[in-house]
């Protein structure tokens, strides 16, 4: 995508990622011309698109004001935007684009720290829970949950606890500039975020996810049903592996919600559970099902269901991210960093559901799945 800032393993690179999907966007065009035909409004720009099919753009400063706001891409070419629109007429104005933000807030920040924050101005029922990232060394980024903070140093109710285990993502297997793969899928409350930072060919591993946000809770007006899920609980450079990802239902080690459903102590445990069993990556070679299924020639997608651990608890679903039952090893993604967008899902009907590798070894990976369209419970 044209513009996108670049994930490597530098101090700061992570950070820059988040800041440009969640704050503030990017590839700040002013259109050159633009015309409406047929129910479509058709952006013609000085250069490429920060874009894709299916993206949000964010449309500033045109007449008729219907035109503004958030659009869903409908079309891109090498120097146009289009999308869908019920107004008419001739198109005016001082007119910009831009790939549209999240909606995210970052109320503090220091050098290579940051926070970021749900805002209660579009949800405010919202936790008010915050996610604080230290990105100041080059390999990986550490990653918390916080119940307040009061500046980028001063918090209370951290998750995972003092006497928790850490957590840390990954950006790259090596201190350079070079640029690594990476993917964020998030609405306004939930962020997945992908990196493919290890492997040299298009053909060794997938990325590896990890998220934050507000899940689909259980428990009527559940105060603390924000999640975080790392890689790894450590800063040491391992190999990338079936159980270190948020796309897995074997991650036992890795995700911490801000406190039991009780609203009793700190940070719990959690796992993600699916149907019909556990298994280690979503699509992954040691998924239970072939694909297809043999009796309807089918692909099923799950939805998650987070499971406090001690003790087991139902707590909650993902929102947004599928699940995938099926050893689809080389067998939908075209290969490990590059994403499948389908049209024509089974029970899926009017939704755009993106299929995305995920880390599981050097030749086979698996693939998870998210719901493009939306919007999603929470």
């Amino acid at each position: 995508m044209a513009g996108a800032p670049a994930c490597s393993g530098t101090a700061g690179a992570l950070l820059a990622v988040l800041d440009a999907c969640l704050i503030t966007g990017w590839g700040l065009q002013t259109v050159a011309s633009a015309s409406i035909d047929a129910g479509v409004c058709t952006l013609t720009l000085p250069t490429t698109p920060a874009m894709q099919v299916g993206s949000v753009a964010l449309v500033a400063g045109a007449t008729p004001s219907g035109l503004n706001g958030e659009q869903r891409v409908t079309g891109i070419t090498a120097n146009t935007v289009s999308f869908a629109t019920s107004e008419t007429g001739t198109v005016t104005g001082t007119i910009t684009v831009k790939l549209a933000p999240a909606g995210w807030l970052k109320p503090f920040s220091g050098t290579n720290l940051a926070a970021y924050k749900i805002d209660p101005a579009l949800h405010p029922d919202s936790t008010g829970i915050f996610l604080k990232v230290d990105d100041t060394t080059t390999l990986s980024s550490r990653i918390w949950g916080y119940e307040t903070l009061s500046d980028i140093s001063t918090g209370t109710g951290e998750f995972p606890t003092t006497s928790q285990t850490p957590l840390y993502v990954f950006k790259s297997e090596a201190a350079s500039t070079s640029v690594r793969p990476w993917m964020i899928v998030c609405d306004s409350r939930m962020v997945y975020v992908g990196i493919r930072r290890y492997g040299t060919f298009d053909t060794e591993y997938g990325p590896e996810w990890w998220g934050f946000g507000e899940f689909a809770s259980k428990k009527t007006a559940d105060p603390y049903r924000f999640m975080v899920s790392g890689n790894y609980s450590t800063t040491i450079n391992y190999t990338p592996t079936a159980g270190n990802s948020i796309a897995t239902t074997n991650n036992v080690g890795y995700t911490y919600v801000a406190r039991s459903y009780t609203g009793l102590g700190g940070g719990v445990k959690t796992q993600n559970y699916t149907w019909p069993l556990q298994y280690y990556s979503s699509g992954g070679s040691a998924a239970p099902l072939p694909y297809p299924n043999g009796p309807d020639y089918g692909l099923y997608l799950c939805k998650a269901d987070i499971f406090e651990q001690s003790p087991v608890n139902m707590r909650g679903t993902l929102p947004g991210m599928l699940m995938i039952p099926h050893r689809l090893v080389r067998q939908i993604c075209p290969d490990a960093k590059t994403a499948y967008l389908d049209n024509d899902v089974p029970g899926y009907a009017g939704r755009t559901i993106g299929l995305m590798a995920c880390a599981h070894s050097s030749a086979d990976w698996g693939v998870v799945a998210f719901d493009l369209t939306g919007p999603w419970e929470h």
